[in-house]
Formats: structure tokens, C-alpha cells, sequence
């Protein structure tokens, strides 16, 4: 009996040491998580000021690529930082003639609720751009509610009204 009970008691204290082992290895993958969490923290502060810097020196491809992969890395629960990158990849996008993309962006901008009302009337024009008037007719709507004086918008809205019919009787001009 004493030797079963010694076995026990040995079986027991190695599984205590087994256990405490495996806490160790699990708090080491926890703090190498971490880090990794951290260091890619970084890089995408890193990548989204390299980003801004192309943009600013007027290279908008390569800004736009840098914005579109910083964008997929951030986390939806961040709504401010994922507006003001959707953003500024839709303007990127708008400046180099990509316009399904600048669309999507700025769909994404307001979507997180980008604070700039200039959003509802790039997205206006890249409706009309896109032959999407009733589209575009709505967000210059949008954008008129909070700059009712804005010709740009005013003029869009003219211009996605008389389009179709300009489409259906063209002239030679």
C-alpha cells in the first residue's frame, strides 16, 4: 500500500512539474504575441507615414498601394484611423484616374464616419464619373446639406440630371 500511495504521490508531483512546465511555455507564447502585436503596431505607423510622405511628393500609386495594405492590417474596431485611411486612399485613388476604387474608398470613409462632409461630394463625383447619376445626385445632395452654397455640387447635380438625356439625343459635336 505504501508503494502504490509513493507511486501516486510520484505520479502526481510530475504532472505538478508537467503542468508548470507547460504555464512557462505558454507564457513565453504570450509575451512573444505580444511582442509581435507590438512591432507590427509599429510597422503600420511606420508604413502609413511612408504612405502620407508619397502622397505628399505627389507619388499617389504607390501611396495608394501603401494605404490599401495598412488599411486591411488595422482593425475595424479602430473607426477613426480606418476613415482617415480609407480617405486618403480614395483621394490617391480619385488623383490617378482609379475610379472604382476612390469609389469604394470613399464609400469606406463614410461608412466609419470620416468627419470631412467634402467625402458626399468626391463620392458624388465618382458616381457621375462612373455613369451612376442618381448615385451621384444623392451624395451632392448630402454634401449640399452642409455647404448649401457649393457650385461644384450645384453644377453636379445639373450635370447627372442633363447627362442621360445628353447620352440618349447626341449630337455631332
Amino acid at each position: 500500500a505504501k508503494e502504490d500511495a509513493d507511486r501516486e504521490l510520484a505520479d502526481a508531483y510530475q504532472k505538478l512539474i508537467d503542468g508548470q512546465q507547460e504555464l512557462e511555455e505558454n507564457e513565453q507564447k504570450l509575451a512573444d504575441a505580444r511582442q509581435e502585436l507590438e512591432d507590427a503596431k509599429a510597422e503600420a505607423a511606420e508604413k502609413l507615414s511612408d504612405a502620407e510622405e508619397k502622397q505628399r511628393i505627389g507619388e499617389y500609386f504607390e501611396a495608394a498601394a501603401i494605404y490599401r495594405k495598412v488599411y486591411t492590417k488595422t482593425s475595424p474596431q479602430k473607426r477613426d484611423l480606418r476613415g482617415y485611411i480609407a480617405y486618403r486612399m480614395a483621394e490617391c485613388n480619385r488623383l490617378i484616374n482609379n475610379t472604382p476604387r476612390a469609389t469604394s474608398a470613399y464609400m469606406n470613409a463614410l461608412r466609419y464616419d470620416y468627419p470631412d462632409s467634402i467625402v458626399s461630394l468626391r463620392l458624388g463625383q465618382m458616381y457621375q464619373k462612373s455613369g451612376k447619376y442618381m448615385d451621384a445626385i444623392r451624395h451632392y445632395n448630402d454634401f449640399l446639406l452642409l455647404n448649401p452654397e457649393s457650385q461644384l455640387a450645384l453644377n453636379g447635380i445639373k450635370g447627372s440630371e442633363l447627362a442621360p438625356q445628353w447620352k440618349q439625343n447626341p449630337n455631332r459635336y
